[in-house]
């Protein structure tokens, strides 16, 4: 399986609540581009699992729309920004049979799930910009077998 691990795109500060803030012009054009420039990578996406805050739907979206998908995404409060680890872990899990798979997120889980994936220990999270997307290549869906191929810079 190959997961595509993205931060949320940049958003703005003036929301109501954090759930409820959304992307900035500027989130929005950086996010067109990063996919634009890494278009063939994006197409290869088969399942889009976001969380349900509103920046992240709309990252996903976008990322959807550029790409040319036609995919119902799944929205999954285990990937919100407090999310905790293992819950987050067994959710990824359950999607180890397909063959591409995106996962647009928040820090502070993002970093920890990255690390995790990758080293098997998430002490040290992974620093992650909004917009940034790590491509990580798994046999199987286990804390520390991922392999890092790719990391986008928004």
């Amino acid at each position: 399986m190959r997961l595509l691990l993205m931060r949320h795109g940049e958003a703005g500060f003036d929301a109501p609540s954090d759930f409820d803030r959304v992307l900035t012009p500027r989130g929005r054009v950086s996010i067109g581009s990063l996919i634009n420039a890494n278009i063939e990578l994006f197409q290869q996406v088969e399942v889009v699992v976001h969380s349900p805050y509103v920046r992240a739907q709309q990252t996903a979206q976008l990322v959807m729309g550029s790409a040319g998908h036609d995919i119902e995404p799944v929205v999954s409060g285990d990937f919100t920004p407090d999310s905790d680890l293992t819950a987050a872990m067994a959710a990824l899990e359950a999607y180890q049979d397909c063959s591409s798979l995106l996962l647009v997120t928040h820090q502070p889980l993002i970093g920890r799930l990255a690390s995790l994936l990758i080293e098997g220990d998430a002490r040290y999270p992974e620093p992650m910009a909004p917009g940034d997307v790590l491509a990580i290549d798994f046999e199987i869906v286990v804390a520390g077998c991922g392999l890092l191929q790719k990391r986008l810079i928004a």
